[in-house]
């Protein structure tokens, strides 16, 4: 659409804008009508909605709406999702419940991008719109058929249990978290006959409310004013509170450390994108075995000692993320960092999953109806830590970007070029170079041969670079037509390099593989990184001394040292005293 890359940063803020909103307005509205279906419903439809605005995007604000109702309609889908999961189950069970709907989070956001490139590939943008929409459908069309209002669930259950509320008495019964209002805001947790426990969804005193609210029930609490928590109220509530907290700093960390590793792998190890991509996928696949297991044992723990639990679980998560963090920094080779980054995945479900269920287990001991309303909390803080955490960990992190080959391209291939010329320096050469077997140094008329070799067809080899260099920026100029690469490729070289190859049928272009790898469009930094490399070897290396102290200082504080937190220019005009030339180049070519 002709927009700048600056542009991506609109379109990602109107995502988590749209999320914001919504999310701190639908808690309150299900709450407040008692209705689950109704949110889950309008999400599908907004899913149907921005296909459709997608498919039809002409401009670049359409895109923007497309990604704000995006935005809208996941905080919706999500809030609801946990919220109708806590509805439902017990405590014993909720870590679990949890941990299944991460798992089936974590194969979305996996197959999502795979099967999306695919559609885009043979379909466009229409592609990724039509998959929305379908899908948007298939969302209304499942909740119309199969889903139940999780709130009609949850009084159904209240009233089986109100039926046992004579027989618990006789049964031991372990106090667990709550609300903070009254000791008598307890789940009830019954020893079963497999030893575990079983805790009931609704508390004592929600079960006296709703004898309360049947004319033909009675119970001394009936008369017990049920508390209005809403939104505000409830981020002051020390339950409440700790688990938004800790869901807000460790789905922040999650995308920073997603942000920062593919830097470290290329820095540290040199890693491609490939590889880099392997290493997503391989704790992608550990995750998802993982989670079942993180909230089973939680679920697990819960039963035997009390929601309490819940706490001291994110705690050890918390203290496993940080151990974690400190493997992948050490890591010294490419095992140990994978290592460290699957436990660092796995410790911050260890700190998700019960801080999600923490919730449920909050409302379903007081007398509020604020389920839904928790649960936004849950996802306003998830996006406020992707809006907020990422651009903080940039501005610190900032400099890692700037240095090795995040230098800029026309200047990366510099600094590797001058330092070649050692290697063609008979001095240089004299110091190190002898026979593997006999140690004896290199013979003299083997160094002069090596020496002199340099200086074969030096032109020739110019023109060949700046052939393929060429050819690199046409193969990626959208302006001019590409018939036959084979052809045009056979044509260019011979007329730049003057010498003929004979059969122009061969594939010689099968061997430039830098126009499909990260040097794009910018093969001609090499040629370009030679001029700059020449020009300060002959200018103040030859001048100075190959082994001149002060030469090699001034090299690491004005070329190395910067790196791309200033303009290459600059750097070689702090080191060469003036402004860089090709003189030396055209003189190492011959032509000058």
């Amino acid at each position: 659409m002709g927009v700048s890359r600056a542009s991506n940063g609109i379109v990602t803020a109107a995502f988590g804008i749209g999320g914001l909103v919504a999310g701190s307005l639908i808690g309150y509205v299900s709450d407040r009508t008692q209705n689950r279906i109704g949110p889950q419903l309008c999400a599908s439809v907004l899913y149907v909605v921005s296909g459709l605005v997608l498919y039809f995007a002409k401009h670049f604000y359409q895109i923007v709406i497309f990604r704000l109702i995006l935005g809208i309609a996941s905080s919706i889908a999500d809030t609801m999702l946990f919220t109708t999961v806590a509805d439902v189950y017990p405590a014993n069970l909720l870590g679990f419940k949890m941990a299944v709907i991460f798992v089936f989070d974590n194969i979305g956001n996996m197959l999502g991008p795979l099967l999306g490139g695919k559609a885009y590939e043979h379909m466009g943008v229409g592609g990724i719109a039509i998959i929305a929409i379908a899908l948007g459908l298939f969302e209304l069309c499942m909740i119309l058929i199969f889903v139940r209002n999780s709130l009609d669930i949850r009084r159904t259950l209240a009233s089986s249990n109100v039926t046992q509320v004579g027989s618990l008495a006789d049964k031991p019964v372990k106090p667990t978290i709550n609300s903070g209002r009254s000791s008598t805001d307890t789940h009830s947790v019954v020893e079963s006959e497999s030893g575990f426990t079983d805790v009931s969804i609704i508390s004592k005193t929600e079960q006296s409310h709703n004898l309360a609210c049947n004319p033909n029930s009675h119970t001394p609490n009936s008369s017990k004013k049920r508390l209005d928590l809403h939104i505000l109220r409830l981020l002051l509530q020390l339950p409440v509170a700790g688990p938004t907290v800790s869901i807000f700093v460790a789905t922040g960390l999650q995308t920073v450390i997603e942000t920062i590793l593919p830097l470290r792998l290329f820095d540290k190890f040199g890693y491609s994108p490939a590889t880099i991509g392997i290493v997503f996928l391989i704790v992608g696949g550990v995750l998802i075995l993982a989670m079942p297991a993180v909230g089973y044992v939680n679920d697990t723990v819960v039963s035997r000692h009390g929601e309490y639990m819940r706490y001291y679980t994110i705690a050890t998560g918390a203290l496993c993320v940080f151990l974690s963090q400190i493997v992948m920094s050490l890591a010294g080779s490419y095992v140990v960092l994978v290592f460290g980054y699957s436990l660092f995945a796995i410790s911050t479900m260890v700190v998700i999953v019960p801080a999600q269920s923490a919730f449920g287990d909050f409302i379903n001991s007081s007398e509020s109806h604020a389920m839904a309303q928790c649960y936004s909390l849950a996802w306003i803080a998830e996006g406020l830590a992707n809006i907020i955490l990422p651009p903080i960990a940039s501005g610190i992190t900032k400099w890692s970007q700037l240095h090795g080959f995040e230098t800029d391209s026309d200047f990366e291939e510099t600094p590797s070029q001058m330092m070649e010329n050692w290697a063609w320096e008979p001095s240089v050469l004299r110091e190190f170079a002898s026979h593997y077997q006999t140690n004896l140094p290199i013979p003299e008329e083997l160094l002069e041969s090596i020496v002199g070799s340099r200086k074969q067809w030096p032109a020739l080899t110019a023109l060949h670079q700046i052939a393929l260099a060429t050819y690199d920026l046409r193969i990626h100029d959208t302006q001019t037509p590409i018939i036959d690469i084979n052809q045009q490729f056979n044509e260019l070289v011979d007329s730049i390099t003057l010498i003929g190859r004979g059969d122009l049928s061969t594939h010689r272009v099968s061997m430039f593989t830098h126009m499909c790898g990260n040097y794009d469009s910018k093969y001609y930094t090499y040629i370009w990184s030679q001029i700059h490399a020449a020009d300060m070897f002959a200018s103040r290396f030859m001048k100075d001394g190959l082994d001149n102290p002060q030469t090699g200082r001034d090299y690491r504080n004005e070329i190395l040292r910067p790196g791309s937190s200033r303009d290459p220019m600059i750097n070689l005009k702090q080191f060469l005293g003036r402004m860089p030339n090709s003189k030396a180049f055209l003189k190492s070519v011959g032509l000058e």
